[in-house]
């Protein structure tokens, strides 16, 4: 995220100021002798706030001239209002200024977990929910934050999945992965440790790069009992979901609370937005919208089962009110030669389907309300 800004006297100068993560930030930096000692020192404070289960992120700015400045926004002007492509070229345009920064520094900030969050996702394990977490936070972060919300447990199998190699390790090492687990499931079968995976964005990058390699890790990523995919941008975030829901045909729920994961749950088949201090771009563009993580119990397992049990029963009522209805109008067209004559009265077709349409509405919907809160009771 970066933004320019034109300073008032005395500096009356235009400076680029902009944040992300470590791997992204660093490829943009001016790789001078003296930032370079900066950089690695900073590096190793990143890395420590990350194993302290810390969010971080680095700074950097630039100091920019008028003349190349205005020869920029012409282009982002022109980006901005194209009628084809648009978002491809204004995020060309912004690569262009976002060039030869100068390191500020880095933050790290405690981001804890909301009441109920691990309580809510042991639940979701138990109904046979398989929960993936996308995160944009650094893979040491990523764990601590899994451990803390009951995602990893101690008797878990870690395999993880760096982005600091090239796409060949990476489909080898996805591949080695592959043949370990057959290998600890043919020797210990029901016996075996539950298995979690922990891939970063760089790899990703690489694997839908590659059919084969998408292959394995949707082959590893279903026998492992949770997946934490970090260091990844908002549109990885949207191909991940996409890719598990065609390829192994499910209904996918996704959950976020910022504007960052405003793609992602609109590729889901059911989007959930958090409202809260984040602001409320996910909440407007979900489907449902809670203020805690934890009401989602309530949402999935307590509303979203009685849902789906009144959705059956009027399934069968319309079913059954249609077959009643269509038979003995079918049935009569025999003997009336298909002339088309009307069986039933005009005023019982009016009364029929305001007493068997809105009739079992009323009964079963005042039924199974009074059955949920008589449940939610006790």
């Amino acid at each position: 995220m970066s933004v320019i800004l034109k300073r008032p006297e005395p500096w009356n100068d235009i400076i680029l100021y902009c944040k992300g993560a470590d791997n992204v930030i660093t490829e943009r930096l001016d790789h001078d002798s003296e930032q370079q000692t900066i950089l690695d020192k900073t590096h190793k404070d990143v890395d420590t706030f990350s194993e302290n289960g810390l969010r971080t992120l680095m700074l950097a700015y630039r100091s920019i001239d008028n003349e190349e400045y205005e020869s920029w926004k012409k282009e982002i002007d022109e980006a901005s209002t194209a009628t084809e492509g648009r978002a491809e070229k204004v995020a060309q345009v912004q690569e262009k200024i976002e060039v030869n920064l100068k390191l500020l520094g880095a933050t790290g900030i405690e981001d804890k977990l909301q009441e109920g969050v691990p309580k809510c996702i042991e639940d979701l394990r138990k109904a046979g929910i398989k929960i993936w977490v996308l995160t944009g936070d650094k893979l040491e972060t990523a764990i601590n934050i899994g451990y803390a919300s009951n995602l990893l447990d101690s008797e878990m199998q870690l395999w993880t999945v760096r982005g600091n190699e090239n796409a060949n390790e990476i489909i080898k090492n996805l591949g080695d992965i592959s043949e370990k687990l057959d290998k600890i499931e043919n020797e210990q079968g029901n016996d075996a440790p539950e298995d979690a995976l922990v891939i970063e964005g760089a790899a990703l990058a690489h694997v839908f790069g590659d059919p084969e390699a998408r292959q394995r890790l949707l082959d590893i990523a279903v026998r492992c009992k949770s997946v934490i995919c970090c260091r990844v941008s908002p549109l990885q975030k949207a191909q991940v979901v996409e890719l598990v829901r065609k390829s192994h045909n499910v209904v996918t729920l996704a959950i976020g609370d910022g504007a960052n994961d405003v793609s992602m749950i609109q590729v889901a088949n059911v989007g959930v937005g958090i409202a809260g201090q984040e602001g409320v771009q996910a909440a407007m563009a979900a489907d449902y919208s809670i203020c805690q993580f934890r009401f989602l119990h309530k949402l999935l397992l307590v509303q979203g089962h009685w849902s789906y049990v009144r959705i059956s029963e009027m399934i069968l009522n319309f079913f059954f009110k249609n077959v009643f209805w269509v038979f003995p109008s079918l049935w009569y067209q025999i003997y009336s030669s298909w002339s088309g004559n009307i069986f039933y009265d005009y005023s019982f077709l009016q009364l029929y389907n305001i007493i068997f349409t809105l009739a079992p509405i009323v009964v079963l919907g005042t039924v199974f309300n009074m059955n949920r809160e008589r449940v939610m009771h006790n």
